[in-house]
């Protein structure tokens, strides 16, 4: 039900040993919390992709470079979105 293609670039990707980090960034200074989800989503399958590769587990990172520390929060961490939202995701999509 999933028989995709998809295609991006992982802006960054770390290797620490005992995981792997995979930092997107992002020029928009403020941004809609339906557009950082999205985001989100993109992330995750660059994550869950390295995960199966590497047999490591995954951080994610938004970092938004058009921001300073004094605007707010300008990285974003957090933990891939579920396989199984985004393959649903993918389903009705098709």
């Amino acid at each position: 039900g999933t028989d995709v293609t998809l295609h991006g670039i992982a802006d960054v990707i770390v290797h620490r040993g005992d995981c792997i980090e995979v930092h997107d960034y992002k020029t928009e200074l403020t941004i809609s919390p339906e557009r950082e989800y999205e985001y989100k989503i993109q992330i995750s399958v660059y994550a869950h992709t390295l995960s199966q590769f590497y047999g490591l587990p995954v951080k994610c990172y938004i970092q938004y470079i058009s921001r300073e520390e004094s605007d707010g929060n300008c990285v974003t961490e957090f933990d891939p979105i579920d396989f199984e939202v985004i393959k649903a995701r993918v389903q009705k999509l098709n």
